[in-house]
C-alpha cells in the first residue's frame, strides 16, 4: 500500500510541475537597424512596416536588440521592406524577421 502511495504522489508532483502559465516570457520577434561608426550625416530615419524610428548613434560592435541608439521594431515573423535615410545617404531593401529572435541589419 505504501508503494502505491509513493507512485500516486510521484504522478501528482509530475502533473503539477507541467505549467501552462500563459504569463511566461516569450522572446519578441524584432528587426534592429544600427551602425558601427558615425556616418557623418546625422540621425538615420528608418521606416519599416509603416512605422518610423531613428538610429541616433553608433556601436563598435553588434548591440543587443533594443539598444537605445538603434532602431528596433517589434514585428511578427515575415519579410518586410525598409527605407532609411539621413542627410546624405539612403538605403532600402528587405529584412526577414524570425520568430522569437532579433534580426539585425547594419547600415553602412
Amino acid at each position: 500500500m505504501q508503494r502505491k502511495n509513493h507512485i500516486f504522489t510521484f504522478f501528482i508532483l509530475l502533473l503539477c510541475s507541467c505549467s501552462t502559465d500563459k504569463n511566461e516570457y516569450v522572446e519578441p520577434s524584432q528587426a534592429m537597424f544600427w551602425t558601427d561608426h558615425d556616418l557623418g550625416c546625422g540621425p538615420i530615419t528608418v521606416t519599416c512596416n509603416n512605422t518610423t524610428q531613428s538610429v541616433t548613434g553608433s556601436y563598435p560592435e553588434l548591440p543587443d536588440c533594443g539598444a537605445p541608439k538603434a532602431a528596433t521594431f517589434n514585428l511578427p515573423p515575415g519579410v518586410y521592406t525598409y527605407q532609411a535615410a539621413c542627410s546624405t545617404k539612403t538605403w532600402q531593401g528587405s529584412i526577414t524577421v524570425i520568430d522569437a529572435a532579433c534580426t539585425s541589419l547594419q547600415l553602412k
